[in-house]
């Protein structure tokens, strides 16, 4: 097979010329790479300079050195600037420290390291207007990222995987297995490091790839190839919903502001997508909204009254007078009075107040309680368990109210010298939340719980947790 008949060349060829790459690089004005010197990114250097030679666009390498691997770090940026230098490549060099901004962040060395990089990726953009940066994701990063986001429960838009656009970053290789790549280096005769941190299963993405891959390629031996398949049709789903939620929002697709009413009668499919777009039209952007975040604000649409849920960039979901509004956030509301609802088995997240409860049923002695899985932003976890059969009909929850008391042991007590006992602030007493059934109050999560009766057969856990 001649060169220029490479699958590797072909697909690269076939990725600048369709949508929505080749959208995004028609009118750009010049093509930064970013370049480890690893396989992928000097494949995709050394295409992308022929392609950029052929359209008359300036075309640069950017390397970072993370400062992580001593020696090893300093011959990958060694080996990128002869490679450059070899091939006339302008390359941009830049020295960075990941384990301090890891600590400094409170974050893990890879997502450190990536925000490092991109931050650097987005300076050399700001500084080009127009310009496009070319990053080396292949099929069998869109894999990993895929079984990546799989096993944290993530969506359908977790589920798409790496987009091959986002802004001015363009992924095009992204179709390309590592496999095809390594062939394609051999058949060019193209150098390239290898990074030994890549074989360190301590990293997530490297035991997937060398210890859950293997095993699937026993059921498809190209399992990247049908992730590939899948997040595209994924990304088609996604579109539509997307589209359908902005149709939904109308003359609101642009605010960040909407009626509530009219956002209780969506589904949930279209609710959580126009929940995103009413943030970023605030923010700018929604990468950074987590899931836990987003249901939070659909139960506070869903619940109605009024309430505050807590967003990054120091912005807030704030329903009040019948409006969902995302602005900048204020201090965490004083719940009314009167406010009531109801609990259910599961978790019930309250994060306009700042807090969640989960109701867990065990035919036996529980086992011990554990922070929820799918919440990984707590501060404070607090659980107890009753009988079920001293419940009294329904569950909710409240807030507390003057004259309240609770049977503890053996006698009638009040709740406000309980809280004097217990030396709660006046300012967090009415935020302290109160559950309840159709006896009175059962439980106040680190103040007081109802004398347990009788024996059931059955043992009701309730977790408190902070958000």
């Amino acid at each position: 097979m001649r060169p220029s008949e490479h699958p590797v060349k072909r697909t690269f060829a076939a990725a600048m010329e369709r949508a929505p790459i080749g959208d995004a690089v028609r009118t750009a004005t010049a093509v930064f790479v970013g370049y480890s010197g690893g396989a992928d990114s000097a494949v995709l250097l050394t295409l992308m300079q022929a392609y950029c030679e052929k359209h008359a666009l300036p075309c640069t390498a950017i390397h970072v050195h993370h400062g992580i691997r001593g020696a090893e770090a300093d011959r990958d940026a060694d080996a990128c600037r002869q490679f450059c230098r070899e091939r006339g490549i302008p390359l941009i060099c830049r020295h960075a420290d990941a384990p301090a901004y890891a600590a400094e962040h409170h974050m893990g060395m890879e997502e450190a390291a990536r925000c490092i990089r991109y931050g650097i990726f987005e300076e050399a953009l700001a500084a080009h207007p127009g310009a496009v940066l070319a990053t080396a994701h292949s099929a069998d990063d869109q894999l990993e990222t895929v079984l990546h986001h799989l096993l944290r429960g993530s969506g359908i838009d977790g589920l798409c995987g790496i987009p091959p656009v986002r802004g001015a970053v363009i992924r095009p290789l992204l179709t390309v297995s590592a496999a095809d790549i390594r062939d394609f280096c051999r058949a060019e005769q193209i150098p390239f490091v290898e990074d030994s941190t890549n074989t360190d299963d301590a990293y997530t993405r490297n035991y997937i790839r060398s210890e859950i891959v293997p095993r699937l390629r026993r059921i498809n031996p190209s399992p990247e190839a049908a992730a590939v398949r899948m997040s595209e049709l994924l990304r088609e789903d996604a579109a539509y919903l997307d589209s359908a939620a902005e149709d939904a929002l109308g003359d609101y697709a642009d605010a960040s502001i909407a009626p509530v009413s009219f956002l209780q009668n969506l589904p949930d499919a279209l609710l959580s997508r126009a929940v995103i777009r009413l943030y970023k039209n605030e923010a700018g952007a929604a990468e950074n909204l987590s899931s836990v975040q987003i249901r939070a604000v659909l139960a506070l649409v869903r619940r109605g009254g009024s309430g505050q849920v807590s967003l990054p960039g120091g912005r807030a979901a704030r329903l009040q007078y019948g409006m969902l509004d995302f602005r900048e956030e204020i201090s965490c509301p004083i719940p009314p009075e009167d406010f009531e609802v109801p609990l259910h088995m599961g978790d019930n997240l309250f994060a306009e107040f700042g807090f969640g409860i989960r109701i867990g049923e065990y035919d036996r002695d529980p086992p011990r309680e554990e922070p929820p899985e799918n919440i990984n932003i707590y501060k404070l976890f607090i659980w107890n368990s009753f009988p079920s059969a001293i419940i009294q009909n329904e569950l909710f929850l409240r807030f507390r109210r003057p004259g309240d008391t609770v049977r503890m042991g053996s006698m009638t007590r009040q709740v406000r010298k309980l809280f004097n006992q217990q030396s709660v602030p006046p300012e967090e007493r009415s935020r302290r939340p109160v559950i309840c059934d159709s006896k009175g109050i059962l439980w106040i999560p680190g103040i007081c719980a109802r004398d347990s009766e009788v024996n059931g057969e059955k043992t009701v856990v309730f977790s408190y947790f902070t958000l």
